[in-house]
């Protein structure tokens, strides 16, 4: 109701809208004069040939940049960085250490075989010393 009154008094107020009644309430915005006058005498800024670079196809990568170092994100790097650098000095001790084990195991094998030997001849030496002085003796 009250869109039917509003539309008789745009009607009767401006001649040049006699068929708005036709048309309806959302075309008197657009049909109403929206530049009136001179146009101002101010310098326009010239417009850039091409646009600036973007980010996810519309944000300016300006934005990014003044927010990057609010963000945290170069101590998540550096965070990260370390965290590597951590995890490659780990696997190198240990690397290192299993090394440092089988070396020595391997040392420590050849030193059992060294001692073995030793008490086995030290054995025999003693065994045929005993023998030859029995033999000696009896004879």
């Amino acid at each position: 109701m009250l869109s039917r009154v509003v539309l008789s008094a745009a009607t009767a107020a401006a001649p040049s809208l006699k068929n708005a009644a036709l048309l309806g309430p959302g075309v008197l915005q657009a049909t109403r004069i929206f530049h009136k006058g001179q146009p101002s005498p101010a310098p326009v800024p010239p417009l850039p040939e091409y646009g600036g670079k973007v980010c996810l196809g519309l944000i300016p990568e300006e934005f990014f940049q003044f927010l990057y170092p609010k963000t945290g994100c170069h101590y998540l790097f550096d965070v990260q960085r370390n965290n590597i650098a951590m995890a490659l000095e780990v696997t190198y001790w240990e690397r290192l250490h299993s090394a440092y084990k089988e070396v020595k195991n391997r040392l420590d094998y050849h030193i059992s075989v060294q001692d073995m030997m030793r008490l086995k001849e030290q054995g025999h030496t003693i065994s045929w010393v005993e023998k030859n002085v029995v033999q000696s003796i009896s004879v």
